[in-house]
């Protein structure tokens, strides 16, 4: 297990992809997997989130900030 796994991170509205899921599930999710150039987006860096309901998906780190850790997200 990694330590991005433990982390709440706020997805910021750059594209009209993100703002739909923000407008539908909000704009914090669960990091699952920890940064890493993914051949889906062409190499750049990436990271999987997920939300309490188990939807997931994934978008370039630059289009999300890590908040704190999730024992202080309570």
């Amino acid at each position: 297990m990694s330590a991005w796994t433990k982390r709440i991170a706020k997805v910021l509205p750059n594209n009209g992809k993100l703002v739909e899921i923000i407008s539908k599930r909000g704009n914090y999710f669960k990091i699952v997997s920890e940064p890493k150039p993914l051949d889906a987006l062409n190499g750049k860096v990436g990271i999987t989130l997920e939300d309490d309901d188990g939807f997931r998906f994934t978008t370039e780190s630059r289009n999300v900030r890590v908040v704190q850790d999730s024992y202080y997200a309570r």
